[in-house]
């Protein structure tokens, strides 16, 4: 066999390996099963080999690409790039949040995940995020977890109010007078959105997510406590 026939070769037996018999080299793989019949032994291998890939993609992630209680490493090898930040329980990484700049939070207790997080705007993304950002974020999680508890509207002053017009709403949010607030409880976690001031003249918003059951409070500080 030349090395050109030797080349069609192998790629009509990866093709046909992933697309099924039904293919343009179900030809080929015909003859070559009446030449060599394949073992059964090996087929038995390849199937249960299947399951296992099968069944594993199955189990559906809490977030992103890590599962509650998962170790550090764990989570870790599950991302693309190593941490912009780490100590002994939290990782920190620069990602994008659909067109924001943010930076994903993983926390854990006893070397297993419990706590996550995007963090975007003020001390922690250049984007600075806008009601508009807010209202993108919550319609997607909406659709994604259902109506949830309700949104909270949430006025520093009882005076605050009636200095803005809705239209006027973000200098509100930046000058800490408002602060957006919504929440979902699923079967695994409770989910959180918040839109409110980070700092000086800057907005900050949090999306978080906490394991149905976490472990207790450890008294340590973490952005998500914000919440």
């Amino acid at each position: 066999m030349n090395g050109k026939a030797a080349r069609r070769t192998r790629f009509c037996v990866i093709l046909c390996f992933r697309a099924g018999p039904e293919n343009s080299c179900a030809p080929y793989s015909r003859k070559s099963m009446l030449r060599r019949p394949p073992k059964p032994r090996l087929l038995a291998i390849i199937g249960s080999g299947l399951l296992l890939a099968g069944a594993a993609c199955a189990q559906a992630a809490d977030f992103r690409h890590a599962s509650w209680g998962m170790s550090k490493d764990e989570v870790m090898r599950g991302e693309s790039s190593p941490p912009l930040q780490e100590n002994d329980t939290t990782l920190f990484y620069r990602t994008q949040l659909a067109g924001m700049a943010a930076v994903v939070v993983y926390q854990f207790e006893g070397d297993a995940l419990y706590r996550t997080a995007y963090l975007i705007g003020a001390g922690y993304s250049a984007y600075e995020p806008s009601i508009a950002d807010y209202r993108r974020v919550e319609a997607y999680l909406e659709q994604k977890y259902g109506a949830g508890n309700g949104e909270q509207t949430i006025w520093a002053r009882a005076d605050a109010q009636g200095n803005y017009v809705p239209s006027d709403y973000d200098r509100a949010v930046t000058a800490g007078h408002l602060i957006l607030n919504a929440r979902w409880n699923t079967s695994s976690a409770t989910v959180g959105l918040l839109l409110g001031k980070g700092g000086p003249l800057q907005r900050r918003m949090t999306i978080a997510y906490q394991a149905a059951q976490p472990p207790a409070n450890d008294g340590v500080h973490s952005p998500l406590d914000d919440l």
